[in-house]
């Protein structure tokens, strides 16, 4: 589905003023460091009954943003696939809490799913921190930023449209807060030294 540009460039603002908010400095994006960072609880299906956890993958299969009746933020998220498709799901939860959507499991529209899908797939391959490994293709982005293969050729497409339209227009301010966060002062960027895998929570 396609937003309007407005709601684009909105969503990429809110994702440069998380990243800032949650002091994340270095790739790959970890959404469970940003959602604790948010205070968002996170339960894995596999921690539930089997009754609930019946339950919740009828709601989805994937995982879901509910508040319970303490007032406190929780996704619920399916921990048997593979973390990069994990990660995606949590971000993506995290995108429906930080644009307001409301509760995801009592449905969202169109519009809400296709802003929190993008919100996701951005804040994990920013094309100003993509700019910055010069990829030749998706492998390399799928190597640096530790997404699965599908999620690098939307940002390896993504990042050559953003290339081409680059060429015309100065850096925005969301772009800007990016590079300042990321990018050291030898003009490097900043990567995690320790393993990408599910047990990495903290930075």
């Amino acid at each position: 589905m396609r937003l309007p540009d407005e709601n684009y460039e909105f969503i990429k603002g809110e994702a440069a003023h998380i990243l800032k908010t949650c002091r994340i400095r270095s790739i790959p994006i970890n959404g469970f460091e940003i959602a604790i960072k948010c205070g968002i609880l996170l339960r894995p299906y596999s921690a539930l009954s089997d009754r609930q956890r019946e339950a919740v993958t009828r709601i989805s299969s994937d995982g879901f943003f509910i508040e319970d009746k303490h007032g406190r933020s929780i996704i619920y998220y399916n921990d048997a696939p593979s973390f990069e498709r994990i990660n995606m799901t949590i971000l993506h939860e995290v995108g429906h809490y930080i644009l307001d959507h409301g509760i995801s499991a009592n449905g969202n529209t169109d519009v809400e799913e296709a802003e929190a899908k993008f919100f996701a797939k951005y804040i994990l391959a920013p094309p100003p921190l993509v700019d910055r490994i010069h990829p030749t293709s998706a492998r390399d982005i799928m190597d640096w930023f530790c997404i699965s293969w599908e999620a690098s050729v939307y940002a390896f497409d993504n990042y050559n449209k953003w290339k081409r339209r680059h060429m015309y227009h100065d850096v925005e301010e969301y772009e800007r807060i990016i590079l300042n966060l990321f990018i050291t002062k030898t003009n490097h960027i900043r990567k995690r030294l320790s393993a990408y895998s599910k047990h990495l929570i903290h930075a």
